[in-house]
């Protein structure tokens, strides 16, 4: 998982690609969802939807990470 620091430094760059803010726009939308299902879930469905969102936002984190050190 990516460091609070490393997540700081990608969300204080206000500009970059329209791929990297459609990138951190799905990371501010699954956190929240996240956020509102809880840790647990209430049934199988939303865990594995919350297992789901982690992935996709380890994916969403790894291109932005990427995609930094490619602009350096």
């Amino acid at each position: 998982m990516m460091s609070s620091h490393a997540s700081q430094a990608i969300f204080s760059m206000p500009h970059g690609t329209p791929d990297e803010r459609a990138a951190r726009d799905d990371i501010a939308y699954l956190e929240r969802r996240l956020s509102e299902m809880g840790s647990s879930g209430d049934c199988a469905y939303e865990r594995a939807l919350a297992g789901a969102f982690r992935i996709m936002l380890e994916q969403r984190r790894t291109m932005l990470a990427c995609n930094q050190h490619k602009r350096i």
